[in-house]
């Protein structure tokens, strides 16, 4: 009993990803335009229920898919709304699941930049430990 530690996981916020966003629009002017449309994403004094996480480049290049994270009470009520408004458009969302896997040892919940030195690396198509002659 004296090799395991308990503890409690921390609550994440709810994610969700916005869909295609004009790829000259920056994460302040994101929020804003946000807020300005959908009156259920603020408060009474005006301050955003959402944060704004990190933007995903998409393929053609122009445009952005936008995380961002909600309050968990407007959670149930952001899902079930159609769409939200953007500028003078109306955009797709759903749930954001992000899921962290190292690509050197293979372990969850880390990237290989902050994967610890004592990890021994692991192949990504066997999972077996690797070698200098693994195939």
């Amino acid at each position: 009993m004296n090799n395991f530690v308990v503890s409690l996981a921390t609550r994440i916020r709810p994610q969700m990803i916005l869909y295609n966003i004009d790829g000259e629009i920056d994460a302040a002017e994101f929020q804003i335009s946000l807020l300005e449309r959908n009156t259920f994403l603020r408060d009474e004094n005006n301050d955003p229920l959402f944060r704004v996480y990190f933007p995903i480049q998409t393929r053609n290049g122009k445009s952005r898919h936008w995380v961002v994270s909600l309050e968990p009470s407007i959670f149930r009520e952001y899902n079930n709304v159609r769409g939200l408004y953007f500028q003078w458009n109306r955009i797709r969302f759903s749930e954001f699941v992000g899921v962290r896997q190292c690509r050197a040892c293979s372990k969850f919940g880390h990237t290989a930049k902050n994967c610890d030195p004592g990890n021994e690396p692991k192949c990504a198509s066997c999972g077996q430990f690797s070698q200098e002659n693994h195939v």
